[in-house]
């Protein structure tokens, strides 16, 4: 999907999720969802740095970590360990499980020196939920990419076995993508209002939002028609 499109869904998502999680911390919820945005957008090292000086020109910067500093170091390691000679700027690095992962242990990396430093404290927590918002965009960019008709390849170098739908999301004649945005904001407003309500305990809270989040999702994918392509590993052989 593109920017926009991962964007508003990341953020709702997070919300419906965040607001059980930190009902009353707003920085928390806040660093929540700012992180899911950035995660969401994270492994799109493709795109392309805008001509013109706006808000594609702040996510291009952000892809800037995955392309710059996370790809490099991948290549280097498919290569030393399997002999793997991959073109740095193949999306499909990053639109794969061990890529998304790659990209989160980094951040993990980075953010583990000043969580260490601040130790008990409310900015660690505040960074804690960044990190996590990280990771939770990481993962809705991947089930969110699954929807389209490019699809993702999970296990890529290993193998080009692709899982897509049939989104194309810059057409405009396909509303499905209105509606998902449509299906995951209804959803946020009904979870943060019935929280808002204060009438159930916390543990309620948090399966009525996992409930919510796992709906919202799954019917994305159903409505993608989501299905399985199978192909041929990075060695040449047929996937089984």
């Amino acid at each position: 999907m593109i920017t926009r499109h991962h964007l508003v869904l990341a953020l709702m998502c997070s919300l419906i999720l965040g607001i059980a999680v930190f009902p009353s911390a707003p920085g928390a919820l806040a660093a929540l969802a700012g992180g899911a945005c950035i995660g969401a957008v994270l492994p799109d090292i493709h795109m392309t740095k805008p001509k013109r000086r706006g808000f594609r020109t702040i996510t291009w910067y952000i892809t800037r970590f995955s392309a710059c500093i996370c790809i490099p170091a991948l290549c280097q390691a498919y290569y030393a360990f399997w002999e793997m000679n991959l073109c740095p700027s193949d999306k499909r690095l990053t639109h794969s499980v061990p890529g998304s992962m790659f990209i989160g242990v980094t951040v993990i990396a980075i953010a583990a020196v000043p969580v260490l430093l601040l130790g008990p404290s409310p900015m660690s927590v505040i960074l804690l939920a960044f990190i996590s918002g990280i990771l939770s965009g990481l993962i809705l960019h991947f089930m969110e990419d699954i929807c389209t008709r490019k699809g993702v390849t999970p296990f890529f170098p290993f193998s080009s076995v692709k899982i897509a739908g049939s989104i194309r999301p810059c057409d405009r004649t396909d509303s499905r993508i209105a509606q998902y945005h449509v299906h995951h904001c209804w959803m946020a407003v009904v979870v943060i209002g019935l929280h808002s309500a204060g009438h159930w305990t916390e543990p309620l809270s948090l399966s009525v939002s996992l409930i919510a989040l796992a709906l919202c999702l799954g019917l994305m994918v159903w409505f993608s028609d989501v299905h399985i392509e199978t192909g041929k590993s990075a060695t040449g052989f047929p996937d089984h």
